[in-house]
This record gives C-alpha cells, structure tokens and sequence, in this order.
C-alpha cells in the first residue's frame, strides 16, 4: 500500500516567534544574525544593528535561518516550517527578492496524528501488507510522522529528488526503505508501477492532483474525502470521513464476500457437474431419468439453496488468494464427477435388484444424491465450526423427517425400498466420500484450517540447543536485519530466514533460534531491536511475521510460532515451525522456488524433483490433475 503522509492525521498549525535557542544556533553559524534572523519589527522585541538589517535585506540572498531548527530540529520532529516576512515594495528586480525583505515569523506545521492510525497501520502489518509513505515534504518531516504511527522506514528516509530513474533502481530503493521524501508526483506514479512490476498488488491512497497519476497506475485508487474533485473522480474508493481506521473494515467485508462467493459458486457449479454426468450417463445406459422434479426440489433445497443462503452470510474469512475460478473448477469438476458416480451407482444397484418399483428405484437414487450432497456440503462449509456443523446436521436430519412423515413422503413422492437397497445406498455415497477425500478436492472438512502449532509453553533449553549445534530439524541465524560484517541494515538476511522457514514448513517442521551464531554463540537480539521503531520483543516479532507473510504468505503466521528466551542477558527468538498442510513457495525474481530442508541445509528443488515432492507430499493436488484432464488443460 503506497500513501500520502498526511493522510493518517489532522493538520495543526503553530505560529511562533524566532525562540532563544534558535537564535543561540544561529550565533554560532553568522555573527550578523547575532540577535535574531530579522531586522526591524522582529517579535523578540530586541533592536537590531544596521549591518544586520542590510544582510537581510540583500536581494537574492537566502535568508540565514537556523539550521539546527530547520533541519534535524523542526524535520525531525516532523513539522514543516514556513517563514513570514515583511516587505516594503513587492517589486522584485530580475526575478529574485524584493529589496527590504524582513523576516518576521516562522510558523510551523505539525500534523496530529489520529488515534486509530497506528492500529490500522499495526493491521496491515500483521496481514502481510507493506505500508510505504510517499511525501513531497522533507524526507525528515515524512520519516518523523512514519514513526509515530508505527511504520518502520527501515533505515535513513530517502530524498526522491536524487532518486534515479532506473526503474532497477528505484525498485531497488522500494525493496529496502518505506519512507520516501521530495517526491514528484511522476515518480509517484513510477513508484507505483515498479512495485507491480515486482508482482505486488498495489493500492495508493491520495487526496491531491498531484496524486492521480499514481492512482491511476494503481490496482486500486483510495481518496480521502476532503480531497480534490480529480482524486475522487479516478478512485474505486472514498474515505468519506477522511477515516483510515475504515480500511481494516473494508478489507475483512472483501474477504468475507469473496470467500462465501467461492463456497456458493463450488455448491451451485458441483450441481450442474454432477446434473449434467447423470443425464449423460442414463441416456447412455438407456435407463429411465433417476428422479422426478420433486426429488431435485427437496435435494437441491436440502443441499443447495437453504445451505447456500446461509453460508453467503458467513462471518470471518482467510485471506483472499488469487484463482477464484481456478479453485471453484477444481473443486466442482472432481466432485460433480463422484456425486454423479455413487447416485448412478445406487439407482443402477436398485433397477437390477428384484422387487424394486421404479418409484423404489428412484427413492434409493434421491437418497444417495442426498448423502453425497451433504458430504459435499460439509466439505465446502470446511472448517466445520459449530454453526456450520448444526447446518449439515440440520439438512440431514430435515430429509429424515420428510421421508418419516407420510404426508411429506407422499408429496416428494418418495417410496422407500426394502433395507438391502437402502444400505446399498448409503454405501454407493460412503464410497463417493471416501473418493472425495482420496482426490483431496477440499481435504479433511475437519482439517482445513489446522491449528496453529502451540509451542507457547515451556520454551526450549536454547543454551543445550546451541551446545548441540545445526541439525535437521535445528537452525541458528545471528541475526534478522543487522549485518554484523557490513555494520548495516541488510534485507537479504531476512530472505534468508524466509528460506529456511520454507524449508521447515515444507519439511517436517523444525526450530529456528534468531540471536544464536553459526558456531553456537548467542549474540542475542539486541542490534536487531536498535534498527526496529519498537525496539523490543513485540516490535521483532512484528516484523519477523510481517516479513514472513509477505514472503512466504499465510502460511508463515499459520504454522510458525515466536517466543523468546533470555540467556546471560542476551534475548533469543525461538521460532516453532510445524509442517504445512500444502507447499509453500518462496518468490525469487519473479519465479517461485519451493525449498526443503536437507540434512543441516536448505535447498531449493529443481522442477520436476519439486512436482514429484510436491505429488508424494501432498496428494491432495492430484485433484488439480484430475480437473486439468477433464477441462483439457494440461498440467
């Protein structure tokens, strides 16, 4: 997320006078400005030499303010300064400064920073967003105002002004700081597109002319609402209460409508699979239709539209991933395929039984369809909370009392066939659960969303762990973001964590120690904090998730855990890693690399030993396979 700095906070204005200490700097710079930066008229009351008054009255001349207010003073507590001067005649000659200019106020800006703008930053953080201020002001000013909402600029704020125009360059700078100063609303813009050149979604928040371009480029343009008419015109979304406090809000009601879109479109698109294979496969067979259209009205209420209903209202929801259509075709193709399979298996069984009336027949068929729709229901409604699994049960229970009751089974026109074909049934929809699960269309409806590892209890002996050294399942990394070799802030180390998370997640699982060398000693933490805007346990962890989750995605926050340690006054992070329930992949130039740990290393597979991991490790993606095959894609 790029952004204006101003937009987290209110505007204040402080009008002041020229202070003692900052003409005490200025003494030390210019014995002319010995008492105050103006002649005549100035606020200190004080009466002024004439040599002064003609210095500052020199057309041209930059006036001497005092560098210890203007610079790291007044930028580094984050205000813009504005100097008020007098002036006899505005007349100026060749362009420059009238003659007699008098400074005679500095009035400094400040900004107010909200109350819920450092929550809504801490958010964004912990969902793997990168928040990067982009300001025409001081890189100072920016950098101070960062600060106090949280965002951490990694190092020194950048001046844009002498910012190259290498696109390599600047995606370079973007890679390692998130504080830019002295922008130009062009490198805005630029700014933006090398972010998605680097496959990042992207979405700018502005209030000014100045920012259109750049909102234009983005893939999604925010507006404050006290903005300009041209911001809000090119924005897909307004702040009208020139709130940030509302973007976490609409971030969760995105997510929520997409995933309960997604669990809608596999139920209604897995129907007309599964419809579809039936009319196919009796008008192959030349059987009579399996079902009259009550049969399809009770089944498709029971399993399709109630269900549906109340799975769009959903609560919660992951975070959205891309391939919607993908997913939903990997579901819907697989799972049509097998409903389709055990109803037709069913209705077959009870056509060649002796006995069995045709109404029998279809009874036994309308059964089978009920209960593999509920196993498909279950699977969709995965993690099957409370509320959900009351809804399963609930249709379940719903067709039970249709079929006991005589006036309902005789409206549905349902004529139950003796027990044989009943279990028959039931086992022909048994085995279409089982083929469900085998393909791992959804996996485990128990499963899908594991629970995290708990490792938050008795923390490891590091000090017996370092004594042992590197293993398989144990790794040691000095530090996170300090370079104890170069003495700087290097965002490599941290692709190198990335890395060794991937390869425990994709793995068995292990233990990483932050704050413990190579050889087993424990440096600790402590120049890691120094580079941090926390500088403690809670400001690293912060950002080690962060870190990881724009890495690695999800997954890292899912199934690594931190705690810390302290060892002789040097604070260890532990980092618990448990084994990922799908492949998790690390993004290197654009290409995306699947890591394992092997022996005391990790490794990147090459491709096809990565694809014949990934088939052994997870078998639930030859569900993937088998969608590819029968939407003729190849794999």
């Amino acid at each position: 997320m790029v952004t204006d700095h101003a937009m987290p906070s209110a505007p204040k204005t402080r009008i002041t006078g020229v202070s003692q200490p900052a003409r005490n700097a200025a003494t030390d710079r210019r014995t002319a400005v010995s008492t105050c930066i103006a002649a005549t008229g100035c606020p200190c009351g004080r009466s002024h030499t004439s040599a002064t008054a003609s210095r500052a009255a020199r057309p041209n001349q930059t006036l001497p303010l005092p560098p210890s207010f203007l610079g790291r003073g007044a930028a580094g507590e984050g205000l813009r300064v504005v100097l008020l001067a007098r002036v006899e005649d505005l007349a100026a000659d060749g362009g420059g400064l009238p003659a007699g200019v008098r400074p005679a106020v500095l009035v400094s800006l400040g900004d107010v920073i909200r109350p819920d703008a450092a929550a809504t930053v801490r958010y964004f953080a912990e969902q793997g967003v990168a928040v990067k201020v982009l300001s025409g002001d001081h890189p100072r000013t920016v950098n101070a105002i960062a600060r106090g909402v949280g965002i951490d600029a990694e190092g020194d704020p950048v001046d844009a002004s002498r910012l190259a125009a290498d696109p390599a360059e600047v995606a370079r700078v973007l890679a390692e700081r998130n504080v830019l100063g002295r922008v130009a609303p062009q490198q805005k813009q630029r700014i933006v597109e090398a972010l998605q050149a680097a496959g990042h979604s992207v979405a700018m928040v502005g209030d000014g002319v100045n920012d259109v371009p750049a909102m234009k480029a983005a893939d999604l343009a925010v507006a404050i609402g006290s903005g300009t008419q041209a911001a809000r015109a090119v924005a897909e979304l307004v702040l009208l209460n020139d709130s940030f406090a509302a973007l976490p809000q609409v971030v969760r009601e995105g997510r929520r409508v997409v995933a309960n879109m997604e669990r809608v479109a596999k139920l209604f698109v897995s129907k007309s699979v599964y419809a579809f294979l039936l009319v196919v496969a009796v008008g192959i067979a030349g059987l009579t239709f399996p079902f009259v259209p009550r049969h399809l009205t009770l089944v498709g209420t029971l399993t399709i539209g109630l269900p549906a209903t109340l799975l769009a209202l959903g609560g919660t929801a992951p975070r959205a991933e891309p391939g919607f259509v993908r997913r939903v075709a990997r579901f819907a193709g697989p799972a049509g395929l097998v409903v389709a399979a055990a109803t037709f298996a069913a209705y077959a069984l009870a056509r060649t039984a002796s006995g069995v009336s045709q109404a029998e027949a279809r009874t036994t068929a309308t059964m089978a369809l009920m209960a593999a729709g509920l196993a498909l229901l279950a699977l969709v409604a995965a993690p099957l909370t409370a509320p959900r699994l009351l809804l399963v049960v609930g249709m379940g229970l719903a067709y039970v009392a249709v079929l006991a009751v005589p006036f309902s089974r005789k409206l549905f026109a349902l004529d139950p066939p003796p027990a044989i074909v009943v279990l028959a049934a039931v086992g022909s929809a048994a085995l279409g659960l089982w083929a469900l699960r085998l393909l791992g269309t959804a996996g485990p409806a128990l499963r899908r969303w594991p629970a995290p590892p708990t490792a938050r209890g008795v923390p490891p002996d590091v000090r017996a762990l370092a004594e042992a050294g590197e293993g398989a399942a144990v790794e040691f990394k000095a530090s996170l973001r300090w370079d104890v070799q170069e003495r700087r802030v290097n965002k490599a180390l941290g692709r190198v964590v990335a890395k060794t998370v991937a390869g425990f997640l994709n793995g068995r699982g292990g233990t990483l120690l932050l704050g413990v060398d190579d050889a087993g000693g424990i440096p600790g933490l402590a120049a890691d904090y120094a580079t941090l805007t926390r500088p403690d346990r809670e400001g690293f962890e912060r950002h080690l998730m962060q870190s990881l989750t724009t890495a690695l995605g999800v997954a890292a926050r899912r199934f690594a855990v931190a705690s810390f340690v302290e060892v002789d006054g040097a604070e260890v992070c532990v980092l618990t890693i448990s084994p990922a329930d799908a492949p998790v992949y690390l993004k290197e130039g654009g290409e995306a690399r699947l890591y394992l740990r092997t022996g005391n290393a990790t490794t990147p597979l090459p491709l096809d030993e990565a694809v014949q991991y990934v088939r052994s490790r997870w078998p639930a993606r030859s569900a993937g396979r088998l969608a590819d095959a029968l939407l003729g894609r190849r794999s």
